[in-house]
């Protein structure tokens, strides 16, 4: 089992090719953030993650987490890029997560706080 545990600040240093790392389970600590040099860009950046992902509180991750189970981001969590979870939940607290896109506009979305659901499943997109 590979356990990716973030703590303090992660850098990556590719240029702008893909990038990606492959882990059963990914966790990062709280107030801990992953920056991008030499000209990397997050949309280029991949975390495949066997299991599932916590992001942690008032973290600050780049790059699209590709996760076979649950993603979890706790309260403040920022992330530039994307959070795709194939057998279960994403859950969000009080996030903003802004699309890394490489050649066009950005889109930000911010999440209410806890206790205000906007969940949404496919079959009630209409209410």
């Amino acid at each position: 089992m590979f356990v990716a545990v973030l703590t303090g600040q992660h850098t990556q240093r590719e240029a702008a090719e893909r990038w990606g790392v492959d882990r059963s389970t990914l966790i990062t600590a709280p107030g801990s953030h992953v920056s991008l040099a030499g000209g990397a860009q997050a949309c280029n950046v991949f975390w495949q993650v066997g299991s599932s992902a916590t992001l942690d509180t008032t973290s600050a991750f780049k790059g699209n987490v590709l996760a076979l189970t649950a993603i979890t981001v706790n309260t403040n969590a920022v992330i530039e890029g994307r959070v795709l979870a194939q057998n279960a939940a994403v859950a969000l607290d009080t996030n903003t997560i802004t699309t890394a896109n490489c050649t066009g506009p950005q889109l930000s979305i911010t999440t209410p706080a806890a206790g205000h659901p906007t969940e949404r499943s496919p079959g009630n997109w209409d209410r």
